[in-house]
């Protein structure tokens, strides 16, 4: 990581059940971590995911744009078939 540069990135709770015990912890995150354990998530250099919980819109938000596209994508699918 450098200045200017962009990057994606994780940040996670050391003190997660999913990471224990600590003297293993590389081979907890490649097999058994839990999503509990993630507690920040960058992407292009935007925090996303801010302490568990998502940073950039909200839930609801998240569930409103998911129904419209899926409608949108259902229409175009009975208008071509």
């Amino acid at each position: 990581i450098a200045p200017g540069m962009k990057a994606d990135f994780f940040v996670v709770n050391l003190d997660d059940f999913t990471l224990q015990p600590r003297a293993r912890v590389t081979k907890h995150v490649v097999y058994s971590m839990g999503a509990s354990a993630v507690d920040s998530v960058f992407v292009n250099g935007k925090r996303v995911l801010d302490t568990g919980e998502l940073a950039l819109m909200g839930q609801a938000e998240v569930l409103d744009a998911t129904c419209k596209a899926l409608q949108s994508l259902e229409g175009a699918a009975g208008a071509a078939g």
